[in-house]
């Protein structure tokens, strides 16, 4: 089954659209109980994964149902990975210049996915995309190396009276209640 350009569009436009939502939203609430550290490291396994179910796709056709498990894995994860890196960077930054520091971090951060684009379409060229999502699974796994190195810069996940006490003191600095 070869699905057309048309049909590509529409399923990762509803369920990619859905899936990230979804993933974002799972990697909202497993992150405080998880830690940014756990997080990334968690979130950041599921992403290289899930590029080798695009490996499997690439060999195995335009299997509807394998499609979309690609599709819903591949952004349910990224969802999820999102949350782990902005929670990330927002630790890095210094409350007085967060938003310059942010906005640094993020455009930063940009140009890992803008100089990769011209190589994937080589790659894709060269060797087809089997090989090209399964070189994203091995180049992934470097970053994933890193991470016990800079653990220490990232918050331990959150002791477990914050969700009461700890929401009390917030409320507490907010209002001054």
């Amino acid at each position: 089954m070869h699905l057309t350009l048309s049909q590509v569009g529409v399923l990762y436009k509803t369920i990619g659209f859905i899936s990230t939502i979804f993933g974002a939203y799972i990697g909202g609430f497993l992150l405080p109980t998880l830690g940014v550290y756990r997080g990334l490291l968690i979130f950041g396994i599921f992403q290289a994964l899930a590029n080798l179910a695009f490996v499997a796709l690439s060999y195995y056709g335009g299997i509807s149902w394998l499609v979309i498990f690609a599709v819903t894995l591949d952004l349910g994860a990224s969802g999820m990975a999102t949350v782990a890196l902005v929670a990330s960077l927002m630790t890095l930054c210094d409350v007085r210049y967060t938003a310059a520091q942010f906005a640094l971090f993020t455009a930063i951060m940009s140009i890992g996915r803008i100089a990769t684009g011209p190589l994937a379409a080589f790659a894709v060229i060269q060797w087809g995309w089997g090989w090209m999502f399964g070189l994203g699974f091995i180049l992934s796994l470097p970053s994933l190396c890193v991470l016990p190195k800079v653990r220490s810069m990232l918050p331990q996940p959150l002791p477990s009276n914050f969700t009461n006490s700890g929401l009390r003191q917030m409320d507490f600095i907010v209002t001054g209640k």
